[in-house]
């Protein structure tokens, strides 16, 4: 799980639904990173929607078929897609993005654009 705009990391927050809960009271905004990849999302992807603002289907770590289902989810259940890089090795550094259509000059405006949906993922390797 990706978050932004959290001041804080309370004890309370190891629960997904805890995290979440506490990311919407507090304005942020919560991705669900990965989320084919094991440990997948063990939940109804119907409760994605309730959870998170975004998925993130483009991942420097992922090959094009995980791609493809989590577009699919995210499709089916209208919610917006993130790029990311996932960098934990140097070939995945840089591979992926998320373009935002307007300028992120902060934590505030980065919060507000993916609370908006107002982004798209990209492949940066030229695969998207």
């Amino acid at each position: 799980v990706l978050v932004f705009g959290l001041e804080e990391f309370r004890p309370e927050m190891f629960t997904v639904e805890r995290l979440c809960a506490a990311v919407q009271s507090e304005g942020g905004a919560a991705v669900l990173a990965h989320p084919v990849r094991e440990p997948r999302f063990r939940r109804p992807w119907s409760e994605v929607r309730d959870l998170f603002h975004a998925l993130e289907a483009l991942n420097g770590g992922d090959n094009g078929g995980a791609a493809d289902l989590v577009f699919s989810i995210a499709r089916s259940l209208s919610m917006p897609a993130t790029g990311g890089s996932d960098a934990h090795s140097s070939a995945a550094l840089g591979r992926c993005a998320t373009r935002f259509r307007g300028p992120i000059t902060d934590e505030r405006t980065l919060v507000d654009a993916l609370r908006s949906g107002n982004f798209e993922a990209v492949d940066l390797a030229g695969g998207r």
